[in-house]
């Protein structure tokens, strides 16, 4: 994990995990872009926390990298 200020006053919090990655589809329902179904959900709980605290603060959740390696995924926050 590394933390970052940025240049509008707000703060990057970058999370790497070397895990099998995201699928695709479980990232498009996380991010909002699919509905979420019985049979269509995800199925961690690192990005629906995520998620959850990125929302609770008016941020932006994203996914930097993804690929057989791992992910990055970036919380960025506003300036409170």
């Amino acid at each position: 994990m590394t933390v970052s200020d940025r240049l509008d006053g707000g703060v990057r919090i970058a999370i790497d995990d070397d895990g099998p990655g995201i699928p695709d589809a479980e990232w498009s329902i996380v991010a909002g872009d699919r509905e979420i179904t019985q049979l269509q959900h995800a199925s961690g709980q690192g990005p629906w926390l995520a998620t959850w605290v990125t929302d609770r603060h008016g941020g932006d959740l994203e996914l930097v990298a993804a690929d057989a390696d791992g992910a990055t995924v970036a919380i960025d926050l506003p300036l409170a």
